[in-house]
């Protein structure tokens, strides 16, 4: 991470991220340079070297911003009192789509072939991070009595993964038959290792792709 990288961020390094940050949602993580960005911040080569090591280690900064204020978010809903598990779970899932995360546009972008390992790096940081707080709603659910499953953070993650590959229209390339097939045995199997009843998660056929799949 950038030396000196705290809560507050110095308004230096905000900046690059900034710039950083839109120069890979236009142009792609590899086709932009160091340079792209320096000219894009209006700084010298050393002055971004105080900063950050490299052009990677920018990319790590921007997917923690992005993960970070998804992760704040979430706990703020996973933590709201007076709401059972079951409606956390849905608003949960509707947080984290990305019709419902305009994370200055970069979301969206994940999905351009040119910004692959940028989707990687922010696909395996939002499940690190998010996959522990909808656990926390699991939990509450089994003890509502609306959920049953015995390991809640493992199935989560389980479901992530899974759901993140079969789909994904860049590995396989579904028809929107296929595709809608798929989507109906996530809801069958998502039902199923959350103990959760029939059509409890239903809607997640009718719902436009999540972060982890493609629009």
């Amino acid at each position: 991470m950038p030396r000196g990288f705290t809560k507050k961020r110095d308004a230096r390094v905000a900046a690059i991220l900034d710039a950083a940050q839109l120069l890979f949602s236009e142009k792609g993580y590899e086709a932009t340079t160091v340079a792209d960005i320096l000219e894009a911040v209006g700084i010298g080569k050393g002055t971004f070297y105080h900063y950050f090591d490299s052009k990677d280690e920018v990319l790590e900064a921007v997917v923690e911003r992005l993960t970070t204020n998804l992760v704040e978010r979430a706990n703020a809903l996973a933590n709201t009192a007076g709401l059972d598990a079951h409606s956390k779970m849905v608003q949960l899932i509707a947080l984290i789509s990305i019709a419902q995360t305009p994370e200055g546009g970069i979301i969206e972008d994940l999905h351009r072939p040119e910004n692959a390992r940028l989707r990687r790096r922010s696909l395996v940081e939002t499940i690190r991070q998010v996959a522990p707080v909808m656990a926390r709603v699991v939990e509450q659910g089994v003890a509502e009595g609306v959920y049953s499953t015995p390991n809640p953070l493992e199935t989560v993650e389980f479901l992530l993964v899974g759901i993140s590959a079969i789909l994904d229209e860049e590995l396989f390339a579904w028809t929107p038959q296929e595709f809608a097939g798929r989507a109906r045995e996530v809801v069958r199997i998502t039902e199923l290792a959350l103990g959760a009843r029939p059509d409890a998660f239903a809607f997640l056929a009718d719902r436009p792709p999540t972060p982890w799949q493609r629009r």
